[in-house]
């Protein structure tokens, strides 16, 4: 019994419980009201999701000045004389464990956003065998690439090489120092005219800033790297940055059927490989495999459903009025739900042990007949976090 209330004390510690819910919360609502309103604009919908990674970082500045040690005051002396200050007469400090696991993670989510910001470029070389080429050893290739980055109205990128047989391409870098990679089996597999397709949709990736915009999440992932909404959000996120690169990419040279035929010759030649390394850098690849158990978590979409969507407009006239209506109704839901993301003890209280019409009234009460309830009790009478003063025998105050 004492293990598990010290696991339940640390799961229901703040920050970790508000990062949870309110993404949570985020997603499944943001969700829901786009499929309901029908908003298919992957810039708009990828800007809602991303706020259940932006959004938790609100807890961690508000909880960061307290967050590496609990401070209880166990009990407190009053004397008889009227006016006089009570003293303290017993108090115990201890390591906060909430507070390590937000801070080590933090450091980790911002070594993350040093290295792709910094070193990216020449990592994903190291790792993938990439050779950069000039215009000189390549000039069909180079000359391509800058037709298309031209018609983009972008500058063009520079070109690597690498000896994989597997047919592929991915963006690297940003701006300047923007690298678009394409695999020895792509060239061999395509015609000119896919190749050019599949090159107007690496460029997107340049055009829209999406290395630099999913560095950030992914640092913020791996900053609420024990929230698993993270993970879900970054995969939709970057699913909705892919569907937005063949638009932009194709309609940009008049290339979408090509497209098309060259993310079907693709998907014939994958081979799923189950190492480390790969599962680390699919996100950067033009196509991905999906296996069907992590189809939630992808960093890309399915093949049909990919297909389906390229050549068709996402946007409408209508965008910008839907947009306005799903981020206020999800602005009121957040705003109404407030009170059992900041106090989420109220949630166990209320569906867990029993319904208390009156819990604005009474912040916590349980019943006391179960030894989990008399449990959690004691637990929610001593917040783990920041607390000045806590009797072992006074009621909670009101919030």
């Amino acid at each position: 019994m004492d293990v598990l209330s010290e696991l339940l004390r640390l799961l229901t510690a703040p920050p970790l419980p508000q990062v949870l819910l309110s993404s949570a919360a985020i997603i499944g609502v943001s969700y829901a009201l786009m499929r309901i309103f029908r908003l298919n604009n992957p810039r708009v919908r990828s800007a809602f999701f991303s706020l259940a990674l932006i959004t938790p970082l609100v807890f961690y500045i508000f909880f960061t000045p307290q967050i590496w040690f609990t401070r209880h005051f166990v009990s407190h002396g009053f004397p008889i004389y009227p006016g006089a200050t009570p003293f303290e007469i017993g108090k115990v400090i201890e390591v906060n464990y909430t507070g390590v696991i937000c801070v080590v993670g933090a450091i980790i989510g911002a070594a993350t956003l040093f290295v792709s910001v910094f070193f990216s470029v020449p990592l994903v070389k190291r790792l993938q065998g990439v050779v950069e080429v000039t215009c000189d050893e390549e000039p069909g290739l180079c000359g391509m690439v800058e037709r298309v980055a031209e018609k983009m109205g972008v500058d063009p990128p520079r070109i690597g090489l690498t000896d994989h047989l597997q047919p592929n391409a991915f963006t690297v870098g940003r701006g300047g120092r923007a690298m678009v990679v394409f695999t020895m089996g792509l060239i061999d597999a395509l015609s000119p005219k896919e190749l050019e397709a599949v090159a107007a949709h690496e460029i997107a990736h340049i055009k829209n800033g999406d290395f630099s915009f999913m560095a950030i999440l992914t640092s913020l992932k791996l900053a609420f790297f024990y929230n698993p909404i993270s993970y879900l959000a970054l995969s939709m996120v970057s699913r909705e940055m892919e569907y937005l690169a063949d638009e932009v990419g194709s309609r940009a040279i008049s290339r979408t059927r090509q497209l098309r035929s060259a993310l079907l010759k693709i998907s014939k030649e994958q081979v799923m490989e189950g190492n480390a390394l790969s599962d680390l850098l699919t996100g950067l690849f033009v196509y991905s495999q999906i296996g069907s158990l992590k189809a939630a978590f992808t960093a890309h979409p399915k093949l049909d459903t990919r297909l389906r969507y390229i050549g068709k407009k996402s946007n409408s006239k209508g965008d910008a009025v839907k947009t306005i209506v799903v981020a206020v109704l999800l602005l009121g839901t957040l705003f109404f739900a407030s009170g059992y993301i900041f106090q989420p003890m109220r949630i166990v209280n209320q569906f867990i042990f029993r319904f208390d019409p009156a819990f604005g009234a009474n912040m916590i009460r349980f019943d006391r007949g179960s030894p989990l309830g008399g449990m959690v009790f004691g637990i929610a009478r001593t917040p783990p976090i920041g607390t000045i003063m806590s009797f072992r025998v006074a009621p909670i105050p009101p919030p």
